[in-house]
């Protein structure tokens, strides 16, 4: 049985016991990096506990290639325990390409880098250096998202003012309703703006297309999520069940691989009311997995030992 179909719940008994009828499948599955609904909290279990196994040269290789997997996108939630697991069974040559990757021009690989090779100095350096970078959580979040492209909300209204959105070619407009506003709760907001665009009328099919787009853009950050919030607000205002689909692929790709926040909550409450709006069976499914995803916290803890 594959990882991915394992309950959470099942594969942290499983690999705490280091129960041998799953370590291959946990290698492979560290190795290969899938991505699908709530793979993050199973990479998480797996790097805490796979130190529990017997692991040969071979299988230290395969851990290796898979955390320098790891360098290659935003920290998420199995990432200080795979920087943990590699504190103790790294090699000469694994950290020796670590600190190469301290040069990238990506500042993702970068600042990761820059984390994990503190680890090389034993746990405890690591986890020094770690909890310091939360002080400039800030900076590190600004160089995430100056990395990854995404929309404001003006290219968002640009976007969707397009002739392609619209039957004649023209962006058709309404006087917003008082039900739904504020969209945004915080900060400055183009609510009437978002809200006179009449998407009901438009070519639906190119407009869920086009939300598909933003959404699939950025990473979690302050100056992304006002362009996340008005495209998932439009998915509702759309009147297009089709529409459920794009919120599945937005949860299971920008929601799933994240620590809980303020900001997480904030746009997994506007994706269960669109959810809760179109009600299809697809959409009530979602919704439980959304609640598992926003339930789920990650905790500064150390897992130094084998045993519990």
């Amino acid at each position: 049985m594959s990882i991915s179909a394992y309950r959470i719940a099942e594969l942290r008994r499983a690999v705490k016991r280091a129960d041998p009828t799953i370590f291959e499948n946990a290698i492979r599955f560290l190795h290969n990096d899938s991505i699908g609904h709530r793979t993050g909290y199973s990479k998480e279990i797996v790097w805490r506990y796979i130190r529990r196994y017997s692991l040969n040269d071979v299988h230290i290789q395969r851990l290796e290639q898979a955390a320098f997997k790891c360098l290659t996108r935003p920290m998420s939630a199995e990432f200080k325990y795979m920087c943990q697991t590699m504190a103790h069974i790294g090699t000469d040559a694994f950290w020796k390409q670590v600190e190469n990757g301290l040069q990238s021009d990506n500042p993702i690989v970068q600042i990761n880098s820059y984390c994990l090779y503190a680890y090389s100095e034993g746990i405890y350096a690591g986890e020094k250096q770690r909890l310091a970078l939360k002080e400039i959580n800030f900076q590190l979040r600004v160089a995430y998202h100056t990395f990854y492209p995404a929309y404001s909300v003006k290219e968002l209204v640009a976007l969707i003012e397009k002739p392609e959105n619209w039957p004649d070619g023209i962006a058709c407009y309404q006087q917003p309703y008082a039900v739904d506003l504020p969209v945004l709760n915080f900060g400055h907001n183009d609510d009437a703006l978002i809200t006179s665009l009449n998407v009901a009328m438009s070519n639906k099919t190119v407009v869920m297309r086009n939300l598909r787009e933003v959404l699939s853009t950025g990473v979690l950050h302050p100056e992304v999520i006002n362009a996340w919030i008005y495209a998932i607000f439009l998915l509702e205002q759309l009147d297009y069940p089709e529409a459920v689909s794009v919120l599945v692929d937005f949860m299971n790709q920008k929601l799933d691989f994240i620590p809980n926040s303020y900001y997480k909550q904030y746009v997994a409450q506007t994706v269960h009311r669109v959810f809760s709006y179109y009600g299809t069976p697809e959409a009530i499914e979602a919704i439980k997995q959304l609640e598992v995803i926003t339930k789920h916290h990650c905790y500064a803890t150390i897992d130094t030992d084998h045993t519990e």
